[in-house]
């Protein structure tokens, strides 16, 4: 296994690795990470580094419902409840 890099307190795009969760999978270190819109993400560590990774999902759900309103002629996002 090759040398782990510590990446604690770094950021990348909206999430901010807290902590090595103690989990791998296929050899990759697993990330505890806090998202900016408030969620926690366990995060592969070179999917951080290559920048494959940069929210928790939240990003990609606002970029769709952004897309999805300038289609309908909207602007702005709306969100009912």
């Amino acid at each position: 296994m090759g040398v782990i890099n510590d990446l604690h307190g770094k950021r990348f795009g909206r999430l901010l690795v807290v902590s090595d969760s103690g989990e791998r999978r296929d050899a990759c270190v697993m990330w505890v990470c806090y998202c900016d819109c408030g969620k926690v993400a366990l995060v592969r560590g070179n999917s951080l580094v290559a920048g494959l990774t940069q929210s928790c999902g939240c990003y990609l759900s606002e970029k769709s419902a952004d897309k999805k309103n300038e289609k309908n002629g909207n602007k702005e996002t709306e969100w009912t409840i």
